[in-house]
């Protein structure tokens, strides 16, 4: 029985550094926000500062976990229109917004993730939700 044991040491050692390992990198390498980031909002007749502060946290957090070497210059809230719920009925949910993103990327970690070195982006963000719910991106890309 000790001899099993001792045989998954390294595996109580190793798994633990590799969980901290992943959680490092992408703390110290995501997505991240310029010194000089900006989200711009606006009144809506449709959602609450509250609400739309909520779906931009959404698109703020897919960015940080998804877009390693890219740095956002800022987020603008696109509002919400008749459009706009019929692409989110088309996803599935009731209600949706409308984000638009710049961002710029680096020359070392963006290119694996699809993007041109040095570079700068425009992208939209559509974040949907049903009921009152949880807001998620349902998509996004270049615009």
């Amino acid at each position: 029985m000790k001899k099993e044991l001792s045989a998954l040491k390294p595996l109580f050692i190793l798994l633990p550094l590799l969980v901290l390992g992943f959680v490092l990198f992408w703390t110290l390498f995501g997505g991240t926000l310029s010194k000089d980031f900006q989200f711009k909002s606006a009144p809506s007749e449709q959602f609450t500062q509250e609400e739309i502060q909520g779906a931009a946290d959404v698109v703020l957090r897919r960015f940080k976990y998804g877009f390693s070497g890219c740095t956002m210059t800022e987020l603008l809230y696109g509002g919400a229109s008749p459009e706009t719920g019929d692409w989110a009925e088309k996803h599935g949910e009731e209600e949706g917004i409308l984000f638009y993103s710049d961002f710029t990327t680096d020359d070392f970690f963006a290119p694996n993730n699809g993007f041109n070195p040095n570079d700068t982006y425009a992208y939209q963000w559509y974040v949907a939700r049903s009921h009152g719910g949880h807001w998620k991106i349902v998509n996004s890309g270049q615009g």
